[in-house]
């Protein structure tokens, strides 16, 4: 339990230096354990899967199997732009992440892909999204909208949800990129949407 709070509060103080050193965000020791209290929580807070648990099984064992539809890419209103990212990983642990742009004419305007090492999904998710609005910003689209597969990652861009601490400090350099835009609008899309 010592090493678990003393993994969160040093990460929380290495991200407060980091932010006052690069983008000159003062902070106060309040603030950081205000932080720290809230990732311990939302720790101990997390659901654990318990598979003697009766509920849980049943539950699950009366879930219903819809049969898959059709699902395509719908092109972005005129004068918009569409980012599409997503991470993956592999049975050996290493990850990756991808992301396309296209404008409202469906062509392609830029597509990236690049390996995440042996990192979780959900930072693969969050690398993506970082990546492909950086191109985008590149690129100079004021007008985005911004379509993921990963629930954690969109709802925590809308604000829905508290972001894990696994990926704050990306989202954190995520959402500050949204000042460049004109206006962003977030859609979950489905995982089966490959095209």
């Amino acid at each position: 339990e010592q090493f678990r709070f003393l993994c969160f509060a040093w990460w929380h103080f290495w991200l407060s230096h980091n932010n006052k050193v690069f983008n000159d965000i003062n902070f106060s020791l309040p603030t950081i354990s205000r932080a720290i209290s809230n990732c311990l929580l939302n720790w101990a807070n997390r659901k654990k899967f318990d598979p003697d648990n009766p509920a849980i099984y049943s539950q699950a064992k009366n879930v219903s199997r819809s049969t898959p539809k059709d699902i395509a890419w719908v092109r972005p209103n005129s004068g918009w732009s569409k980012l599409n990212f997503d991470g993956s990983k592999r049975g050996d642990d290493n990850s990756a992440l991808g992301y396309i742009i296209r404008r409202s004419d469906g062509l392609e305007t830029i597509i990236g892909a690049q390996s995440c090492g042996q990192s979780s999904i959900l930072i693969s998710e969050a690398l993506a999204l970082k990546a492909g609005l950086s191109a985008t910003k590149f690129l100079g689209l004021k007008k985005l909208t911004i379509e993921g597969d990963n629930l954690c990652v969109i709802n925590s861009l809308k604000g829905v949800w508290t972001i894990p601490c696994e990926i704050r400090f990306f989202m954190v350099d995520a959402t500050r990129d949204f000042h460049y835009f004109y206006t962003v609008d977030f859609k979950l899309t489905f995982s089966e949407l490959r095209s």
